[in-house]
């Protein structure tokens, strides 16, 4: 099984800190692949082998000062 993951860290030249699975909306129980976070930090794509074949796929989540 394949997931995707996310770290976090408090600066540019920080180490990260301990990877997360992104979670059950996005991790399905099929294979996420791929991930690649778009310029504007909110939008995140990948590809994944769920039922009815491999296709891209796209989420987004709200901007830093709207949460």
């Amino acid at each position: 099984m394949q997931d995707l993951f996310f770290a976090k860290r408090s600066a540019i030249d920080a180490l990260f800190e301990k990877a997360f699975g992104i979670g059950g909306a996005i991790n399905a129980v099929s294979n996420e692949y791929g991930p690649c976070l778009a310029e504007s930090g909110t939008v995140l794509y990948f590809y994944s082998d769920r039922p009815g074949g491999t296709d891209i796929w796209v989420t987004r989540r709200a901007p830093k000062d709207t949460r």
